[in-house]
């Protein structure tokens, strides 16, 4: 028999993977959390981008390690949508004695099995957040409202500093945490390209990543590299145009590899405003005075998958305990 829904309101701010841990602890004790994402698709950081139905990028985060058990079983419980990647990695460079783990045929596919358990509002920016005495009352971008009991907010930290921008305590609290832009860039290829590895970490002074996306499980036909830029060259060239940026990527790509590129059918450019992590929070969540939000995501214990699956874990339990 189906246990029934329990009545007090939940609300997620974001559909990565902080948002989605949360609501899965909150759907197993009996509720169905609001979970409210601006973009299209869910995954955050974690999104695939697909092009012209054709190809898939992991753009964002490349992979998962696991640390601890609670996060082995998660991934274990997603079944085939979760299986592990086994690259072939330059001069050593990504320690593979522990497995990889990345969503089959793109990484939002380890979230996919959870959207189910929440009520789902992609497109949906909130814009504002006040607490009165009966809940905390969300306004959105259209200037609609919706109350809630409880909120959890999994959104990077400079734009959570603005959305509680009134509460001094917590912007003070989030002021600790810096965090990296990243340039990325998608690349196809008409043909393989000829070397002799999938992933390649601290590539020179200007990129930090270098991957064949197709390398990995449920990834199939044309060539697809994804590149990042690291932290300080990103921040130099943050409000360059995409356009702009992608030809010098591809440059400094083709630089790195020492050699000719066969024809290349696309090269895009992404920019991940607020990417990784470089001081973390060094705690699981934030919690407002009056109890009725919690504020976190991978910020909170460091810039990983596993940081982001444990910050919003700790959330739902905390927003369960207040509930009552």
């Amino acid at each position: 028999m189906t246990q029934p829904l329990k009545t007090k309101s939940v609300a997620i701010i974001g559909a990565g993977m902080a948002g989605f841990a949360a609501a899965k602890i909150l759907a197993d004790d009996g509720y169905k959390p609001v979970m409210f994402e601006k973009s299209k698709g869910i995954g955050g950081r974690m999104a695939t981008r697909r092009i012209d139905d054709e190809v898939a990028f992991d753009h964002g985060a490349q992979y998962a390690r696991v640390r601890s058990d609670e996060f082995l079983a998660f991934l274990v419980g997603l079944g085939d949508s979760a299986g592990v990647w086994t690259p072939r990695v330059k001069d050593d460079t990504v320690a593979t004695d522990k497995p990889l783990y990345v969503g089959v045929s793109g990484m939002n596919r380890l979230l996919e099995p959870l959207r189910e358990r929440v009520d789902l509002r992609l497109n949906t920016l909130v814009s504002g957040l006040l607490v009165g005495a009966d809940g905390v009352i969300i306004t959105l971008e259209d200037g609609s409202t919706e109350s809630f009991d409880r909120v959890i907010c999994t959104i990077p930290v400079p734009q959570a500093r603005v959305l509680f921008g009134t509460d001094q305590a917590l912007v003070d609290a989030m002021s600790v945490v810096e965090v990296d832009p990243c340039w990325s860039l998608m690349v196809t290829f008409e043909q393989p390209l000829g070397v002799t590895f999938d992933a390649w970490r601290n590539v020179s002074d200007e990129l930090g990543w270098v991957a064949r996306n197709t390398s990995k499980p449920g990834r199939n036909g044309l060539d697809c590299w994804v590149v990042h830029a690291r932290g300080d060259w990103s921040r130099e060239h943050l409000e360059r145009t995409k356009e702009d940026i992608a030809p010098d990527m591809l440059a400094m790509f083709a630089d790195a590899v020492s050699i000719d590129f066969p024809e290349v059918r696309s090269a895009r450019a992404h920019r991940w405003r607020y990417s990784q992590t470089v001081t973390p929070l060094g705690q699981s969540y934030l919690q407002s005075a009056d109890g009725r939000c919690f504020i976190g995501g991978d910020w909170a214990l460091g810039g990983r998958i596993e940081a982001a699956f444990g910050s919003g874990t700790e959330m739902g339990r905390a927003a369960i305990a207040a509930l009552g």
